[in-house]
């Protein structure tokens, strides 16, 4: 059975010791056996004693290959990314001129004639 604590600054608050997961985290720690709850209305705080090493360990430090992976990986979704949206912005172009292309020639089509103004035509 955990220990029940109320929020900090209560009369049954936590000691300095007891860690939520976040604050564990923040510390370069993980969670392992929960010591103590605090019961909100939605769901239950778990916290973790940093002193004891039942309750929490300390995580993982990636390698610097793991590391270059990492941000070689963020490289390539990047590059990715990027050609996605060239690609839409090109297939977007495309048919923007098309349609452009198409009004011009159903306006000159429908037309007898057409005039020209003299910054266009140099006349």
């Amino acid at each position: 059975m955990l220990q029940e604590y109320q929020w900090w600054g209560n009369d049954n608050e936590p000691s300095e010791n007891l860690k939520t997961k976040k604050q564990l985290s923040e510390l370069g720690l993980a969670p392992v056996q929960a010591v103590g709850v605090i019961h909100c209305r939605k769901y239950d705080l778990y916290l973790y004693d940093i002193n004891n090493p039942e309750s929490v360990r300390s995580k993982r430090k990636l390698s610097e290959k793991q590391k270059a992976n990492i941000k070689q990986l963020a490289e390539i979704n990047k590059a990715r990314h990027h050609q996605k949206w060239w690609e839409e912005y090109c297939a977007r172009f495309e048919l923007d001129k098309k349609r452009a292309i198409q009004s011009c020639r159903d306006f000159l089509s429908s037309n007898d004639w057409v005039i020209l103004d003299t910054e266009t035509t140099g006349l």
